[in-house]
């Protein structure tokens, strides 16, 4: 490249001469920065190249180069600078307002330096740049809301400084939402809006617009399969499978959203023991020995029916192991303490002494309700049982994915299987740690990915197989509640993907939604059946009050003529007075 050198054009000689009076402001020497050539571009940490405006510099790098003092304002007369790198450097002060006119910055780094005072709202005006970084600083004040429209920006590093308030403004909750957790570095309490934000998360898992329109699609290919319409039955099953596959698609990326709910639950504490479980080579489901027979041929139906049928055998002894080594533990606990001490495992790990006897697990952060109305700490479901198609399916994956000699039962590890759902992260760590003691573990995996991941190619859990002893293996899954709802939505969805004619998609995959009108007349025939009943109700009762009333007039005649029998009575055993009056009668 030809040299360039100050007196080529004006706007670059401008250019040279700002940048150095910048670099001797801040303590540099002219020899350090200049390299023992007028050739701007051999310059130290500048870079000049060709914009609209002629020969420009459009970059800074003084990254760890020992200035000291202020950041100069005269800066802006960069007007084409598209990066200014001063990181870690001794730089006090304030940061100057004029760093708001350099349009063109993409890059703003004045991270590890010793600058004091508040942020200017200036900065907000750099509507292009990408990248601001001003943590590890002196800095002081509240966060300026002119910040909050940075659109463009993709990473804001402000943790480090003074900066007043221990809650994020409202007004980067926007930017906080799209950059995440690795892309708004601060130190402000996000807690609250992760909370907020996987809160939100979690009321779409269920989206009825979506159900309602996949129960429409399935209404339609009923109809047209009916009315033998092959062609337009065939068009509303591709679209069905489309909507479907593309529902699966979102509910994936709405897990990492979801998770938030388990990850800054008491400031990540009952969360981070979560991340520390580690795989476990998976191990292949036993042979059963009436297979094994030397010369004996099998068909993979026969095969799978023999697995199923012992899986079937096998199913109240799995439930057994977990219900009596497992959740029997955590009944009838109110400490961390307590479980630990059930499991036979150190209680110190889980911090319970903050967790433990401080806090009552019965009222603890979450409480699932089991058949019995009781709060329960753990949620226990097996099954279903797996169908024989599902199991030949998988009979055949095992096929293609076994290594050489292996056995192509390698897939069906899960015909016993067992989902224990959770919604304190703390409590799903122990009982990890529990599963372990108690347990024959003979393969692990664990699905919860960094959080730098963004989207979950399979749901965040932990998948054991429990061995029973004879090396016939059970599928064990410990997985948070609401990341359950997502995959239980997802298995529904899917369904469709495993079908490959519309006429085996007539079953509902969900309930239909009753439409307006039929809303109104089911509340107009339960007013109709209320009436009725009101109605029957007050024949009933005026029925049975003339029954009383007659039974009252009846009691009355009786007691009528006993009066009068005993009146007359009276009056014929009576001897006459001498007066020639009678005794008299006594009153009734």
């Amino acid at each position: 490249m030809a040299a360039v050198r100050p007196g080529s054009n004006t706007k670059l000689e401008e250019d040279c001469e700002t940048v150095l009076q910048c670099w001797l402001s801040m303590g540099g020497t002219e020899a350090t920065l200049k390299n023992d050539s007028d050739d701007v571009s051999k310059w130290k940490g500048v870079k000049v190249a060709q914009t609209i405006g002629g020969r420009r510099v459009i970059k800074i790098e003084w990254p760890q180069c020992n200035l000291s003092g202020n950041i100069p304002a005269g800066i802006w007369k960069l007007s084409m600078l598209d990066k200014l790198d001063l990181w870690k450097n001794n730089l006090d002060g304030n940061i100057p307002e004029e760093l708001g006119l350099l349009g063109e910055l993409t890059q703003l780094d004045l991270g590890n330096n010793k600058l004091t005072g508040e942020i200017p709202a200036s900065l907000g005006k750099l509507d292009i740049l990408k990248k601001l970084i001003l943590r590890e600083n002196l800095l002081t004040g509240t966060l300026p809301n002119a910040l909050a429209d940075l659109h463009a920006l993709t990473y804001f590093g402000i943790k480090g400084n003074n900066l007043s308030g221990d809650t994020l403004p409202e007004a980067f909750e926007p930017m906080m939402k799209r950059l995440g957790v690795a892309g708004f570095y601060s130190d402000f309490n996000k807690d609250e809006l992760y909370l907020n934000r996987a809160k939100a998360a979690i009321a779409k898992i269920c989206d009825e617009t979506i159900r309602k329109e996949v129960t429409d699609l399935q209404d339609d290919i009923l109809m047209h399969v009916r009315n033998k319409d092959a062609e337009r039955a065939e068009k509303s099953y591709v679209k069905l499978k489309r909507v479907c596959d593309q529902q699966s698609v979102r509910l994936g990326k709405l897990t990492f959203d979801v998770l938030l709910n388990y990850r800054f639950r008491d400031n990540g504490h009952r969360y981070k023991q979560v991340g520390k479980v580690a795989d476990i080579p998976m191990t292949r489901q036993q042979l059963v020995p009436a297979l094994e027979m030397p010369g004996k041929e099998n068909s993979k139906e026969e095969i799978t029916k023999v697995l199923l049928a012992m899986a079937t055998w096998r199913e109240k002894e799995f439930q057994d192991l977990i219900n009596g080594s497992i959740v029997s533990h955590f009944d009838k606990v109110t400490s961390v303490k307590e479980i630990c001490a059930s499991f036979g495992i150190e209680a110190s790990i889980y911090e319970a002494d903050k967790f433990g006897n401080a806090v009552s697990l019965t009222s603890s952060l979450y409480a699932l309700e089991r058949g019995t109305g009781n709060p329960a700490l753990v949620k226990a479901r097996f099954g279903p049982p797996k169908s024989q198609q599902r199991a030949l399916a998988k009979f055949e994956a095992g096929v293609k994915a076994a290594e050489t000699g292996g056995r192509p039962w390698f897939g069906l590890r899960d015909l016993n299987r067992c989902t224990l759902t959770f919604e304190d992260p703390l409590l799903l760590s122990i009982c990890y740690e529990g599963c372990m003691k108690k347990l024959k573990v003979a393969g692990l995996k664990s699905t919860f990915e960094p959080l730098t991941t963004k989207q979950y190619k399979v749901p965040p859990q932990i998948t054991m197989y429990v061995d029973l002893g004879d090396g016939w293996l059970c599928e064990l899954v410990l997985i948070f509640r609401d990341i359950q709802k997502i995959k239980d939505e997802i298995d529904t969805l899917s369904s469709v993907k495993n079908t490959t004619k519309p006429d085996e998609v007539l079953i509902p995959l969900f309930a239909r939604a009753p439409t307006m009108e039929e809303r109104l007349t089911e509340e107009v025939l339960g007013l109709k059946q209320s009436n009725n009943k009101l109605g029957k109700a007050k024949a009933d009762a005026d029925a049975k009050l003339k029954v009383a009333q007659d039974e009252v007039a009846s009691l009355m005649q009786e007691l009528d003529m006993l009066k009068g029998n005993i009146i007359t009575a009276i009056q014929q055993s009576a001897s006459p007075m001498r007066g020639g009056k009678p005794p008299p009668v006594p009153p009734f």
